[in-house]
C-alpha cells in the first residue's frame, strides 16, 4: 500500500469498514498500535501510523544482516580512499581521472592503476572545479551513509540483545527470512508446543511492536548523549 499517511489512513478505515463495521482490530497490524478499536477518533497517531512504523521494521528485520555487511564493506572501502586522497593530493591529473570514477556505480569508485585513464577532456572539467574539494565532499556524504547504517545496526543489536529466549529465537528465524509455516514448525520442534498461523502471527506482531518501541527509545538515548543531555 502506498501514499501519503492521510490516503493511506482513509484506504485502512474504507478496509475497516468493508469488513468488521468499522472495527480497527478487523486488520491485523493494526495491534500494533495502541489504539481504541472503533474508526472514528481523535488520535494524533491513527493506524496509518502504525501500518508506516510496522513497514519500517519489516525493512529493518530484512536488511539487518545486509547492513552490517554494507557498513564492513563501506568502512574499508573508506579507509582505502581516505589513504589514496592522502597519497596523491598533489596530483591533480590523478585525482581529477579517480573523481570521475568515484562518482560511477559500476567499480565502486576503487583506484585504478595509473595509466589506465583516457578522459582528458573531463579531466579539465573536473580539474577547474576543484577536484580535491569534490573528493572531499564525496567521501564525507559516503561516510555519512554507512553511519547512518552503523546506527541502525548497532541500535537493533542492543534492542535484538533485550528479547528472552523464546521470543529471541522466533526473531532469529525473522532475520533468516524464515516463512510463516517454518517458524511454526520450527518453534515446535525447539519447544514442544504448535501454534496455529494466528497465534504465531499475533506473537510476531508483538515482537515487532517491542523492536519498533525499544528502538525508538535507544534513538532518542543515542540523540540526548550526543547532545550531552544524559
Amino acid at each position: 500500500m502506498e501514499g501519503t499517511k492521510k490516503q493511506v489512513q482513509r484506504l485502512l478505515e474504507i478496509s475497516a469498514c468493508k469488513r468488521n463495521g468499522g472495527i480497527c482490530e478487523s486488520y491485523e497490524y493494526c495491534k500494533f498500535c495502541a489504539e481504541p478499536t472503533k474508526i472514528y477518533r481523535n488520535s494524533d497517531t491513527p493506524c496509518a501510523d502504525a501500518y508506516f512504523d510496522l513497514k519500517s521494521v519489516n525493512k529493518m528485520i530484512k536488511e539487518y544482516y545486509a547492513n552490517i555487511d554494507y557498513v564492513k564493506i563501506g568502512q574499508e572501502r573508506i579507509k582505502i580512499w581516505e589513504k589514496e586522497f592522502n597519497k596523491h593530493y598533489n596530483d591533480n591529473d590523478y585525482l581529477s581521472l579517480w573523481y570521475d570514477d568515484l562518482i560511477k556505480s559500476d567499480n565502486y569508485g576503487m583506484p585504478k592503476k595509473q595509466g589506465t585513464y583516457s578522459s582528458p577532456v573531463e579531466i579539465e572539467v573536473i580539474k577547474r572545479e576543484n577536484v580535491r574539494y569534490k573528493i572531499k565532499e564525496f567521501i564525507t556524504k559516503e561516510k555519512e551513509k554507512v553511519n547512518s547504517k552503523k546506527n541502525e545496526v548497532d541500535i537493533l543489536s542492543k534492542v535484538f540483545k533485550q528479547f528472552k529466549d523464546k521470543e529471541k529465537f522466533i526473531l532469529e528465524l525473522l532475520l533468516d527470512k524464515y516463512k510463516l509455516l517454518d517458524i511454526i514448525l520450527s518453534y515446535e520442534k525447539k519447544y514442544n508446543r504448535l501454534y496455529s498461523e494466528k497465534a504465531m502471527k499475533n506473537k510476531i506482531i508483538i515482537i515487532k511492536k517491542k523492536i519498533w518501541r525499544n528502538f525508538k527509545n535507544f534513538q532518542k538515548s543515542t540523540l540526548f548523549l550526543e547532545k550531552g543531555m544524559l
